[in-house]
């Protein structure tokens, strides 16, 4: 099962790349892409990508090659808190008025300043490390603010 994740983005052409994972799978075979939620209100667009996608768009973009396709969210926006609010706040003015640095040590330097220490992944990923949060399944008729990754799976 082809599972394409956070890549969609970096196709030029991302119906040639969904035509082409379609002539790859087998037959009744599945496919899961995941890609950031370009109406999250804290998503940030990378410089090096091409286009990202609202559910809606995902949800065509893959219903062009698959007959059932199924969207879900992942990553629910945590507003409730006040540090979530102003945190939220302060990234949504440094994209606005363009001051996330462009290098990866420049980012990582910004989110220390915001969400702390940033911790290293171990060398292996073992059951229980982290709390697992399944995805939600996702109307694919509007538009979704309430979570930070979607996830299309497409059965052909």
């Amino acid at each position: 099962m082809p599972i394409l994740y956070e890549t969609i983005c970096y196709f030029k052409d991302p119906q040639r790349c969904n035509a082409e994972v379609k002539r790859i799978i087998r037959e009744n075979g599945t496919v899961i892409i995941c890609t950031v939620n370009k109406d999250w209100e804290d998503f940030h667009p990378s410089p090096y990508t091409y286009r990202y996608f609202s559910a809606p768009e995902l949800y065509q973009l893959i219903k062009q090659s698959f007959c059932e396709v199924k969207l879900f969210g992942g990553f629910l926006t945590n507003t409730l808190g006040l540090q979530s609010k102003i945190i939220s706040m302060i990234k949504r003015s440094a994209v606005r008025f363009d001051l996330i640095p462009g290098s990866l040590k420049g980012r990582a330097y910004f989110k220390r300043i915001f969400v702390g220490k940033l911790m290293l992944l171990p060398h292996e990923i073992t059951e229980g490390m982290s709390p697992y949060e399944a995805p939600i399944e996702i109307s694919a008729d509007e538009v979704n603010k309430k979570f930070k990754i979607l996830y299309a799976v497409g059965q052909k």
